[in-house]
């Protein structure tokens, strides 16, 4: 092989390797809106399979808090056995990450009542999309969607994620400051349901859609 040869096949590899690299980045995307750190550098050699059981575990971290031994498996969708195979992979990143989510749930209620800065807005109403499968929490159309507070901030409202709700554009212009039971939402749940926390995704979910 010339030396030509060599420099071709070269650079043909270092193309290759960083058109993997930015394919692995785009698959695993969506998840990283719930992972406080580097998510790419930290899960790199999970499979695709880990990447969904991780997700669902996050998303109850941020959801509901912390994920006891006892739930770990039903939680990431998953029998006991097919836990403890991946379990070593996993469980160390749920672990690490859990107080950091935390540390950023205390962050967030320190704006109860008031607006979140627009970075950490956009993290929440990830999470809240991702929690209501993508779907209008009051009519159940999957366009347009924004996140909706159930009690409005000028009414006191809180930016937990139980007063949080996915809602398309036309519900959440309709709805606007006004709180559920003196709006009427048209659609599937009731106020006191609004107020309760929706199931997480499934792990084929939109979020897992490119096989994350």
């Amino acid at each position: 092989m010339s030396s030509m040869d060599r420099a071709e096949v070269i650079q043909w590899r270092k193309a290759e390797r960083q058109r993997l690299i930015v394919d692995r980045l785009a698959m695993h995307e969506p998840y990283a809106h719930l992972y406080v750190g580097d998510y790419f550098a930290d899960t790199l050699d999970l499979s695709a399979h880990e990447h969904c059981a991780l997700r669902l575990l996050l998303l109850e971290t941020w959801v509901r808090g912390p994920v006891g031994n006892v739930r770990l498996a039903s939680v990431a969708g998953l029998t006991k056995e097919e836990w403890q195979a991946i379990k070593p992979a996993l469980l160390p990143l749920l672990r690490g990450v859990q107080p950091r989510i935390v540390e950023s749930l205390n962050y967030i209620r320190n704006f109860d009542g008031q607006r979140l800065p627009s970075a950490d807005w956009h993290i929440v109403r990830s999470i809240v999309m991702e929690r209501d499968r993508y779907a209008c929490t009051y009519c159940g159309s999957d366009k347009q969607l924004e996140a909706d507070h159930i009690l409005p901030l000028s009414r006191g409202g809180s930016n937990d994620f139980v007063n949080l709700a996915t809602a398309c554009r036309s519900c959440n212009l309709s709805k606007g400051s006004k709180a559920v039971e003196d709006w009427g939402a048209p659609g599937r749940l009731s106020p006191a349901g609004l107020l309760s926390n929706p199931q997480p995704a499934s792990p084929l979910g939109r979020g897992a859609a490119a096989t994350v």
